[in-house]
């Protein structure tokens, strides 16, 4: 199946924005193609930050200090195209920023065939739609496979935590 490539200013504004996300086997192919260092390790929580944030520095009780430890703990690690200054380490706690792939506002990924997922679906969508697809690949990267090819790229260099 082949996938558009589009200029529009939603398409590059949402690299502009944030890296798109890939399935474990998009992120497979770009570290084949020798791009393991223009990546991150990027994560998907489905409870919103800034809430757990301000929920730890609460006077709970120890009781539910572990609760929200427990629902925090519940995140996904995620391979992805890195934003611009944070290739082969861990994303900022909020990844916003523009993708390392990113060159002269096109994608250098897309003609080589290497588009990840998240930039595949979401063609010409204005860029505040484009995270609506996470909680779906996210899913994909909550397996043993997915956690082991995230060790094995941690382990192929000099990743920063």
């Amino acid at each position: 199946m082949s996938y558009k490539s589009c200029t529009c200013d939603n398409c590059v504004n949402g690299c502009k924005s944030r890296p798109c996300w890939g399935t474990p086997g998009d992120i497979k192919k770009i570290i084949s193609a020798g791009f393991e260092k223009q990546l991150m390790l990027d994560y998907w929580s489905d409870i919103n930050a800034a809430v757990v944030s301000n929920i730890k520095n609460m006077p709970f009780d120890d009781i539910l200090n572990d609760m929200v430890d427990s629902i925090i703990r519940n995140e996904v690690d995620i391979i992805a195209p890195a934003i611009k200054g944070y290739e082969y380490e861990k994303a900022p706690f909020l990844p916003i920023g523009e993708c390392t792939f990113l060159e002269n506002d096109r994608c250098i990924l897309h003609s080589l065939g290497l588009k990840p997922l998240e930039g595949k679906i979401a063609i010409c969508k204005p860029n505040s739609d484009n995270n609506y697809d996470h909680p779906y690949v996210a899913k994909l990267w909550d397996n043993d496979d997915a956690k082991f090819l995230i060790e094995e790229w941690k382990n192929k260099g000099k990743y920063y935590e």
